[in-house]
């Protein structure tokens, strides 16, 4: 037998090995679960809407969440614990940069919220595998390996 139809030979085997065995993960994360369910930025955004930092919450950032919450609720404290009872310019000010800073941080959650949820989604759906493609073309079949990341 000739040595290049023992590598024909071999690259058949081979090849055919490839396309039986099922594709594998090259690297298992252990913060991906087997059954990823995505988030919705739609979702995220609402949550927003009703909670300030209620959509960082339910795209799995609570630290976010909880200082968009603390500083839209400590920025509505400020304006609503001021008794200054009708002085001109007493609250005024005080109250003006607490509604400012309060609406901000609420914007600030509800802008962002999407993104959150869409890099959630991106970092917990993400899987690494080698693939053997076939490929057909002009009556040949070519073989190779495509990698999916």
């Amino acid at each position: 037998m000739s040595t290049k139809k023992s590598i024909h030979r071999a690259f058949a085997a081979f090849a055919l090995l490839l396309v039986l065995i099922p594709s594998r993960p090259l690297s298992a994360q252990s913060d991906t679960p087997a059954e990823f369910e995505p988030k919705s930025e739609a979702q995220a955004r609402t949550w927003s809407d009703l909670v300030p930092g209620g959509g960082q919450f339910y795209a799995g950032k609570p630290v976010k969440g909880l200082i968009l919450l603390g500083i839209t609720v400590g920025a509505a404290a400020s304006v609503l614990s001021c008794d200054d009872h009708g002085e001109l310019g007493g609250c005024l000010p005080i109250g003006v940069l607490g509604f400012v800073v309060s609406a901000t941080s609420w914007g600030v959650g509800r802008i962002t919220a999407a993104g959150d949820a869409r890099e959630y989604n991106e970092k917990h759906s993400r899987r690494t595998a080698i693939e053997p493609v076939l490929d057909r073309h002009a009556g040949r079949v070519g073989l190779g390996l495509a990698l999916r990341y």
